[in-house]
C-alpha cells in the first residue's frame, strides 16, 4: 500500500497537470489569495480563508488536499475550517473553459 503523502502528492499533480494545460498561454487570471489562521489564533482549530476580490466562486471548481487522506471537493465556502496540522493543497480550476481562468494553486502548512 503506498503511503497516503504519496497519494496526496500524485492527485495534486494530476490536477495541475489534467488542468493546467488548457488555455495556459492566455488565460485570465484567477485573483483569489488566502489567508491561513493557525489554531488559537481565530478559533481552537486552523483555518484557510479565501478571498476571490470580487470575482464569483460559482465560477470556480476547489479542491483542497491534505495530510492523512484529507480531500474535499466542490467547495463553495469562502473559509475551510477544522484543519489539523500537515501541508495542504489548494485547488482552483475554472467550471468552464469558455471562462477562459488559468488554474491556480496554494500550498500552505498548518504548524
Amino acid at each position: 500500500m503506498l503511503p497516503k503523502s504519496f497519494l496526496n502528492s500524485y492527485l495534486t499533480f494530476v490536477l495541475v497537470l489534467a488542468f493546467g494545460i488548457t488555455n495556459a498561454q492566455n488565460c485570465k487570471d484567477i485573483k483569489a489569495t488566502i489567508e491561513v489562521f493557525q489554531a488559537g489564533q481565530k478559533s481552537e482549530r486552523a483555518s484557510v480563508a479565501i478571498d476571490f476580490h470580487g470575482q464569483s466562486v460559482v465560477f470556480f471548481n476547489i479542491t483542497i488536499i491534505g495530510p492523512q487522506g484529507y480531500y474535499k471537493k466542490d467547495i463553495q465556502e469562502s473559509e475551510i475550517k477544522d484543519l489539523l496540522k500537515g501541508t495542504y493543497t489548494l485547488v482552483f480550476v475554472p467550471k468552464e473553459e469558455r471562462d477562459n481562468f488559468c488554474m491556480k494553486h496554494f500550498e500552505f502548512t498548518i504548524d
